[in-house]
């Protein structure tokens, strides 16, 4: 008889199961069990002591609207979204809650969202570990261009109406860079 579409996985622990504890076996679809030390490689873990590793829980971390913008937490999320409903935000630096460096290469992404019609200014925050924008457009992503597009989602004044924005870490630089921009869209 052919096996289910569908994985169902168990494992045993080799201590009843306890805080701290680790995975011996697995099996898929009561198939044989995979045992001993098992190596598990994703960005969507926890940390397990003394090899951290991230968790990304695959959602969008809602942002709350404030004059600065906190929450930016890269462990656990790499993708934000922000209603738009003040005249000025600055986005803080990324933090992170489980490993203190970001990774080479982790990428992060921003979706602003109309709220009303006023005049929007996002500012990023600067220095180590914060944002950069490229100075020249064949560089990549420039705060002019961004600034652009940010005008361009307020004149439309179309509630819904979003623009994203995606940074790249650079441990060269240890700064987010910004690395794509997603024109003004609507979701109507």
């Amino acid at each position: 008889m052919p096996q289910s579409a569908s994985t169902r996985s168990s494992s045993r622990r080799s201590d009843g199961g306890g805080s701290g504890s680790g995975v011996t076996s697995l099996s898929f679809n009561g198939g044989p069990a995979l045992t001993g030390a098992l190596s598990i490689r994703s960005p969507m873990l926890a940390n397990t002591g003394a090899s951290p590793i991230r968790i990304d829980n695959g959602n969008v971390k809602y942002l709350t609207p404030a004059d600065t913008i906190v929450g930016i937490d890269v462990d656990l999320n790499q993708s934000f979204e922000l209603q738009l409903d003040r005249a000025t935000a600055l986005m803080s630096a990324p933090t992170a809650s489980i490993i203190t460096t970001p990774r080479d290469g982790e990428k992060i992404t921003f979706t602003f969202k109309q709220f009303s019609e006023t005049v929007r200014a996002i500012t990023w925050a600067t220095g180590a570990g914060a944002y950069v924008f490229a100075l020249a457009s064949s560089a990549g992503v420039t705060l002019a261009q961004f600034n652009a597009q940010m005008a361009l989602l307020v004149a439309g004044g179309t509630a819904g109406a979003l623009l994203k924005i995606s940074f790249e870490y650079n441990s060269d630089l240890d700064r987010w860079y910004a690395s794509g921009l997603a024109g003004v869209w609507q979701t109507t």
